[in-house]
């Protein structure tokens, strides 16, 4: 989106919390809140967006709505700490998140919406909490989240194949647990890749994360072709969320590359470039600075410079 298009989008959105406010209806203001700051997030005002989604929590208490609604505000202060490098608060934030969760599927253990939300809770902390940056993993903490969003995304599928928003969650989450598994649990990775190639989509992220799956197993010829996709498809992101998926799919489509004996150094320059523009243009982003000082520059020095590689997209 061009600047143009972020002001248009959030003029409608300070439209929409007004009429919220007008017929007192918190769900309208919260959705309305919590877009705002994503807009803000995404392209990289990480206070800014931090700010609205706390007023978002404020006004839901303010209505004194329920445990349930605040579940996904709070993911997004949780997401927006650790982004900002304020991982004991974004630490703390996820696990009330997941403790709210647990307690509001107890309620009504049969309601899929609620289990739902619990394995958003259990996967979104898993995902921070043992990401894919070094400098910033929990492992030991984030296993037990992965497992059991793992456990109940698959029970919900096992119980409905042809339920299209449990397979559906199961991509998404599969992006949260698979550094996890990969990093503690081979076994379980092995079961995640076998899931995720019996539920294939076309989008980059389901890909990108396939390809890590297969990776981490070692079958890295098989993931060379995901990566390749993903990059492609994801193409030159405005947003953070896809900048950083393709700077960490360019790294792992190097490290692949290199395990088979091709020359990985241009996908890894293609990375350090997309990291270096998004350094640049969110200097206060935790994960784009850990991902070029701990990943890419490490790998650079053992890496010999080959030429570019065909169909990585160019730096401009």
């Amino acid at each position: 989106m061009n600047l143009g298009q972020w002001e248009t989008a959030l003029d409608a959105l300070r439209r929409a919390k007004k009429a919220g406010e007008e017929i007192g209806s918190y769900r309208h203001i919260s959705s309305a809140y919590d877009r705002e700051g994503d807009i803000y997030h995404g392209r990289g005002e990480l206070e800014r967006a931090l700010s609205v989604f706390r007023d978002c929590d404020a006004i839901l208490d303010r209505y004194a709505a329920g445990p349930g609604s605040h579940l996904t505000t709070w993911h997004r202060i949780g997401q927006a700490l650790w982004d900002l490098g304020r991982l004991d608060e974004a630490r703390a934030v996820m696990l009330r998140t997941v403790a709210t969760a647990e307690a509001y599927r107890k309620a009504r253990p049969t309601n899929l919406y609620r289990t739902h939300v619990l394995i958003n809770s259990h996967g979104q902390t898993a995902g921070l909490l043992g990401g894919r940056e070094p400098a910033m993993r929990l492992i030991a903490e984030a296993l037990p989240h992965a497992r059991a969003a793992f456990a109940l995304s698959t029970e919900l599928i096992a119980r409905d194949a042809a339920d299209a928003n449990s397979r559906s969650q199961f991509v998404e989450i599969s992006g949260w647990i698979a550094p996890v598994f990969r990093a503690a649990d081979p076994a379980l990775l092995g079961q995640l890749e076998r899931q995720l190639a019996a539920s294939a989509s076309p989008a980059a992220a389901f890909e990108a994360v396939h390809g890590y799956s297969l990776a981490g197993l070692g079958r890295h010829r098989e993931a060379i072709p995901l990566f390749q996709s993903a990059v492609a498809r994801l193409g030159r992101p405005d947003r953070i969320g896809p900048a950083l998926l393709l700077a960490r799919t360019l790294v792992d489509w190097s490290d692949s590359l290199r395990a088979t004996g091709v020359d990985g150094a241009p996908a890894l320059r293609q990375a350090e470039s997309v990291v270096a523009e998004w350094a640049a243009r969110v200097p206060a982003h935790a994960g784009f600075r850990v991902l070029r000082d701990s990943v890419i520059r490490s790998r650079m020095a053992s890496m010999p410079i080959g030429g570019r590689l065909v169909g990585a997209p160019q730096a401009k």
